[in-house]
């Protein structure tokens, strides 16, 4: 009697109906290729300021200008980096970030606004801010430089 249940549950499972759903896919890929941009070092040099200053800036131009603020001495360096596409073409613009640098243990921090000037090679200068009772030290940071040709 078992093998006739069984038998007839199998003959049922094998004669019902199987629905099935038809669906499509799609994919999509979009492939941008980056070019490498190589960059010059953006330098200040060697930046002396007043015993206990007040917090100051160096700006400097895309032309050979550099405004420096008054408890400032003397600034070695000038200020500006050049970046150019590995392929040759022409930069339109670049996109980047504020930088802060820092210089080991010390508790100052100074922060590097960039600006671009577009051309065969970007001109990258910009505004170094130099806070209160900055400590002496070699500040270094660094920043992603990104361009999107579209």
């Amino acid at each position: 009697m078992r093998k006739y249940f069984l038998l007839s549950a199998v003959a049922l499972m094998a004669a019902s109906n199987v629905n099935a759903q038809v669906g499509e896919l799609n994919v999509d890929a979009r492939v941008s290729v980056a070019d490498i941009i190589e960059c010059t070092t953006l330098s200040f040099g060697e930046i002396v300021v007043k015993l206990n200053n007040q917090e100051t800036t160096i700006r400097t131009f895309f032309d050979e200008d550099m405004q420096i603020g008054n408890d400032i001495i003397s600034v070695s360096g000038e200020g500006k980096a050049t970046c150019q596409l590995s392929s040759g073409s022409f930069i339109y613009g670049l996109s980047m970030n504020d930088v802060t640098l820092t210089a080991g243990e010390n508790d100052s921090e100074l922060t590097f606004s960039p600006v671009s000037e577009s051309g065969s090679s970007a001109i990258i200068y910009g505004t170094l801010t130099i806070p209160a009772n900055v400590e002496s030290g070699h500040y270094v940071g660094s920043l992603t430089v990104t361009y999107v040709d579209e």
